[in-house]
């Protein structure tokens, strides 16, 4: 036996789950790329770098190819030569300037969806799962009545009650994601308040509440992290298909509104903004579901040795 072997031995299910993440080459890779497009969008938050005046205000001609020299447009209306970054679009704006703009745009959506839809489908289903009877009955009923409908009519429906915006976008997609999560944390649940562990709570006389928070949700760690992962990369994409649609966010930028505005550009030749979006979009979405992988193998108690 090694020297490690009594120390994992008196580690908690914590403990064992963050050593063996730390091992995976390829989710700390994800995990440092996510966290890169992260301290981006906190550095756009404090108005560090790439205001919403910057990415608003045109700086030269339109569509200036990528590293070309033209003549930017200064604060005080003056000219000077510089090498665009990543061009210019149709009104002159600094395509690199939107796109940093734009990661803000898509941590801020991705994280309040993915966390209000998961806490909400997580506790709804804890309370359907365990409690049973006339509570599992009323729920399953809404989240059949919603899942008969499909989720892009309630998610148009509700961006049109709230109005274009960053809010309505946030409360479309939250209001329609925490269906999913419910139904799954519901059906574990189920399997769960059936396991020994559980059984002796109850044999001890512990609360339905202490049971729910103490012994059943550590144990879906990893459908939390998962569900987190996936509301978050669904989030992103589904506010690009709300700005397809002239339901997004209005007046500032986002890969959605770049990938909307630009698309008739695209056949003219003028391939940068698109592409530049769909860039960043495809490296968030593949850094976040390598580390769901990740996390999922991780944090599953089945797993952790």
């Amino acid at each position: 036996m090694t020297s490690d072997a009594p120390k994992a031995l008196g580690q908690s299910l914590l403990q064992k789950s963050l050593r063996k993440f730390r091992r995976d080459k390829f989710g700390m890779a994800a995990l440092a790329v996510v966290a890169v497009f992260g301290l981006i969008a906190l550095g756009v938050k404090a108005g560090l770098f790439c205001t919403l005046d910057q990415a608003t205000t045109p700086v030269g001609d339109q569509f200036v190819k990528p590293f070309a020299a033209y003549e930017r447009r200064l604060p005080d209306g003056t000219r000077a030569k510089a090498v665009s970054v990543f061009g210019t679009d149709i009104q002159g704006r600094d395509v690199f300037t939107k796109l940093v703009y734009s990661i803000k745009q898509a941590f801020a959506i991705g994280l309040i969806v993915s966390v209000l839809s998961v806490l909400v489908g997580v506790v709804l289903g804890c309370i359907s799962g365990y409690f049973g009877g006339i509570v599992d009955d009323a729920l399953l009923w809404v989240y059949t009545a919603i899942n008969s409908v499909p989720f892009i009519l309630w998610i148009i429906s509700i961006s049109y009650a709230f109005g274009r915006g960053f809010t309505g976008v946030v409360v479309a997609l939250a209001c329609t994601f925490w269906v999913g999560v419910y139904f799954n944390v519901r059906s574990e649940v189920h399997r769960l308040k059936e396991m020994e562990f559980v059984l002796a709570s109850e044999s001890y006389g512990a609360s339905k509440w202490s049971i729910i928070f103490r012994d059943i949700v550590p144990n879906l760690t990893h459908l939390i992290f998962v569900f987190l992962s996936l509301d978050f990369i669904a989030a992103v994409k589904n506010e690009v298909l709300l700005s397809f649609l002239g339901l997004g966010i209005a007046g500032e930028p986002s890969w959605g509104v770049m990938i909307a505005n630009a698309r008739l550009d695209l056949l003219a030749g003028k391939w940068w903004e698109v592409t530049g979006a769909t860039v960043l979009l495809f490296i968030l979405v593949m850094a976040f579901n390598m580390l769901t992988d990740a996390l999922q193998d991780a944090f599953d108690p089945k797993k952790v040795g």
